[in-house]
C-alpha cells in the first residue's frame, strides 16, 4: 500500500481506488473532469455523500471488510470481553496478538481506510470556498468534511495511540496529521497534538454548521448532532470530563429520544429516532456476504451467522437484572445441557435446546415473519444474540441499517462525565432516564448508590446497552480496565484458547497499541 488516494466520483458516490505516489490525486476516473468535481457545491455534496459511502463499502476485495462495520466487530468487539464467538482460527485477533505486527493485514487496513477518508475530506475542505454556490452550502459542506476528518482521526488515535492516562499528558506518539493535500514525508505528531486537532476540527465544524443555518435532511447524513457526539467521545478518551459533559448536553438538547421497548426488542435493523447517525442498508447496494449483518445478524443464512452466531459473555449476561428487557435479547440456556467448552448445541443430540432457540425467538417476535429460521445447518449457541438481524422484508442477502451513534450512548457518556465531575445526582438522573423511564427496566433504582458504585454501574450498563456496537475494546482501553475472560470450566462462556486475562499494560498485546503499519513507514521517510 503506497500513498494511494485517487478520487473517483460516480453519480452516487465518491469511491477510491488505484495506486500512486500521492495520497490524493484529484484526476478522476469518471466522466466528470477533475476541475468539475470541485466547481460547484452540488458536485461537492456528492463528494460528501461519497465519504459516507467509504464507511459502508466492500474494502480490499476481502470478505468481511465492509468499512466501519468491520471496525466495530474486528476491533471493537472481538478483542474485548463482552462478545463471544467460537472461532478457533481467530485466537490471535480475539486476543490482540497482532498489535505489534506492522505488516499484518489487521494492522494495515484501518490505517488505509481512515486515511482514505481523511485524504478526500482534506480535498473538499481545501476547495469548497472556491466552488460556485451559496455561502450557506459551502459552510455546511465544510462542516461535514471536518467532522468526517475528526471522526477518522478519533479512530486512528484510539487504535494506534496510547490511552491518554499513559501518554504523559499527550507527549507520546500519536499518528500522522495530514491536514491538506500535500504528500510529503511527515513525522508522527504527539497524541496531544492529535487530540488538539480533533478538538479544533469539531469546533470549526460546529461553527460552520451553525453559520450555514441548515440542518441535515436525513439522519444517515453528517450533521451537527454527529459533531457533538464525536466531541463527547474524544473528550472522554482525553478524560476531559467537562468538555464531554458539555458536548453531550448540547446534543441531548435537540435529540433525547429513546426507542420504545417494542422498537428495542424487534431488533436492530431499521433506524429510528434514537439513531443519531447510521449506515444505510438497501438492496441496490447489497454487500452480500461481506456486509456487517452477514457476520452479526442472527437470522442471516451466511455461514458466519448459521455456524458461529455472536453471543454475549455469560459474565455480563448474569449481571443483567431479570426485569430488564435487554436480558431477553440473548438465549438463556436455563438448566439445559450444551457442549462443554464451546457453548455449541449439537442439533442431532439436543433437539430440545435447538427447538427452544426457535420458540424463544418466535415468542418474542424476533422472527419478524422470516420463514428461513431455523435453517437445517443453523446451530444455536448459549447466550446467542437476537439484537442484530437482517431486514427480512427487504430482498437481499443481509440488508440492515447499522447504528453508529445512538442517544443511549450519549446519555451514558454524559452520566459518566457527570459522575467524574461530582455531579452524582445528574448522573443518576441520566441513568434513570435511560433504564427506567425508557421502560427497559421498570424496577431500576440507583438512589442508594455511592459515586464509586454508580460509576461501576455506568460502566456495566454501557456494556449491556451498547453490546455489539463496537465500543467494548475502545472503552476498556480508555478506562484502563483489565479483560478477564473465564472459560466454561471456570464459570464463564469463553473457549479455552481465548479465556485469558489481559491487563492494561500487557506487553503481549503491545499495551493495547497497534503499531504504525509497515507500508506507511516504507513510504514516509520521516518515520
Amino acid at each position: 500500500m503506497k500513498k494511494s488516494y485517487i478520487l473517483f466520483i460516480s453519480l452516487f458516490a465518491l469511491l477510491l481506488s488505484g495506486c500512486s505516489k500521492d495520497y490524493l490525486n484529484t484526476a478522476p476516473t469518471s466522466s466528470i473532469s477533475g476541475s468539475a468535481i470541485f466547481e460547484s457545491t452540488d458536485n461537492m455534496k456528492m463528494a460528501i455523500n461519497g465519504l459516507n459511502k467509504l464507511l459502508c463499502k466492500q474494502w480490499f476485495s476481502s470478505q468481511g471488510w465492509n468499512g466501519q462495520g468491520t471496525t466495530m466487530l474486528y476491533y471493537g468487539e472481538y478483542p474485548g470481553d463482552e462478545l463471544t464467538v467460537y472461532l478457533t482460527g481467530w485466537v490471535n485477533t480475539i486476543c490482540g496478538y497482532y498489535h505489534d505486527s506492522d505488516n499484518a493485514t489487521y494492522t494495515i487496513r484501518p490505517w488505509h481506510m481512515y486515511y482514505m477518508i481523511i485524504g478526500n475530506a482534506n480535498s473538499i475542505i481545501a476547495k469548497v470556498d472556491a466552488a460556485t454556490g451559496t455561502d450557506a452550502d459551502k459552510a455546511f459542506i465544510k462542516a461535514q468534511a471536518l467532522t468526517y476528518r475528526a471522526y477518522s482521526y478519533y479512530y486512528l488515535t484510539q487504535l494506534y495511540g496510547k490511552r491518554w492516562m499513559d501518554s504523559s499528558n499527550g507527549a507520546s506518539d500519536g499518528v500522522v496529521l495530514r491536514l491538506d493535500e500535500s504528500t510529503g514525508d511527515m513525522p508522527l505528531s504527539t497524541l496531544g497534538e492529535c487530540y488538539a486537532q480533533i478538538y479544533q476540527d469539531l469546533d470549526d465544524a460546529i461553527a460552520n454548521f451553525k453559520a450555514s443555518g441548515s440542518d441535515r435532511k436525513n439522519t444517515y447524513e453528517m450533521g451537527i448532532e454527529v459533531a457533538y457526539s464525536v466531541y463527547t467521545r474524544i473528550a472522554l478518551a482525553k478524560q476531559d470530563w467537562q468538555k464531554a459533559y458539555d458536548m453531550a448536553t448540547n446534543l441531548l438538547k435537540s435529540n433525547s429520544y429513546l426507542m420504545s421497548t417494542d422498537e428495542y426488542v424487534n431488533g436492530f435493523c431499521h433506524a429510528n429516532k434514537e439513531w443519531i447517525w447510521y449506515l444505510v442498508g438497501n438492496e441496490t447496494e447489497d454487500l452480500y456476504f461481506f456486509s456487517f449483518a452477514a457476520y452479526m445478524g442472527w437470522n442471516v443464512q451466511a455461514s458466519q451467522c448459521r455456524t458461529y452466531p455472536k453471543c454475549m459473555s455469560k459474565q455480563i449476561y448474569e449481571q443483567i437484572p431479570s426485569t430488564d428487557i435487554r436480558k431477553a435479547m440473548f438465549l438463556d440456556p436455563g438448566d439445559m445441557s450444551y457442549t462443554a467448552g464451546t457453548g455449541k448445541v449439537d442439533n442431532s443430540k439436543n433437539k430440545q435446546l435447538y427447538n427452544y432457540a426457535y420458540e424463544y425467538a418466535k415468542e418474542r417476535d424476533f422472527l419478524n415473519g422470516h420463514v428461513g429460521f431455523p435453517v437445517s445447518t443453523f446451530t444455536p449457541y448459549v447466550y446467542m444474540q437476537f439484537k442484530f438481524q437482517r431486514d427480512a422484508a427487504v430482498a437481499g442477502t443481509a440488508i440492515t441499517d447499522v447504528p453508529l451513534i445512538r442517544t443511549s450512548e450519549i446519555l451514558l457518556n454524559r452520566a459518566e462525565a457527570a459522575c467524574m465531575l461530582g455531579k452524582v445526582s445528574e448522573a443518576k438522573a441520566d441513568m434513570t432516564t435511560l433504564v427506567k423511564t425508557s421502560g427497559r427496566d421498570p424496577e431500576y433504582d440507583n438512589s442508594a448508590l455511592t459515586k464509586d458504585e454508580l460509576l461501576d454501574q455506568i460502566k456495566l450498563y454501557t456494556r449491556i446497552e451498547l453490546w455489539g456496537e463496537g465500543f467494548n475494546w475502545f472503552n476498556l482501553k480508555r478506562w484502563g480496565d483489565t479483560i478477564e475472560r473465564k472459560s466454561f470450566s471456570n464459570g464463564g462462556s469463553w473457549f479455552d484458547a481465548v479465556a485469558v486475562t489481559i491487563g492494561p499494560n500487557e506487553p503481549k498485546v503491545n499495551e493495547w497499541v497497534w503499531v504504525i503499519p509497515l507500508p506507511e513507514k516504507n513510504y514516509n521517510h520521516a518515520l
